[in-house]
């Protein structure tokens, strides 16, 4: 459900869950290992979440290559999102999370 964005940030937004759970399988879970992903609105605008077990934090590939196959998903996220991080949570693991910066329709 698109809440009154335009496409270009609803398109973000796919894109950018896409790359966070996508990083947490590959890179923080094994086989039967969660991934709990959640969506929700800010104040300072639509909010991805993606929990996972591990307590490595992400770091963002720094070999500069742009035609790269793999390693460019966090430089993407960070130039879709307003704002990312990742929190440890108490017990073990963390969520790594996005805010976009959000266009709303004219409509």
């Amino acid at each position: 459900m698109r809440r009154g964005y335009d496409t270009s940030t609803t398109e973000s937004a796919r894109l950018v869950a896409s790359e966070l759970v996508t990083n947490a399988h590959l890179h923080a879970t094994r086989p039967g290992d969660p991934i709990d992903v959640r969506l929700y609105l800010s104040d300072f605008g639509p909010v991805i979440e993606v929990a996972d077990p591990s307590d490595r934090m992400p770091a963002p590939a720094d070999d500069g290559d742009a035609l790269a196959l793999r390693g460019r998903g966090l430089a993407l996220v960070a130039a879709l999102s307003r704002r990312w991080g990742a929190n440890p949570v108490v017990g073990g693991g963390k969520v790594v999370y996005a805010v976009l910066a959000a266009g709303k329709d004219d409509a």
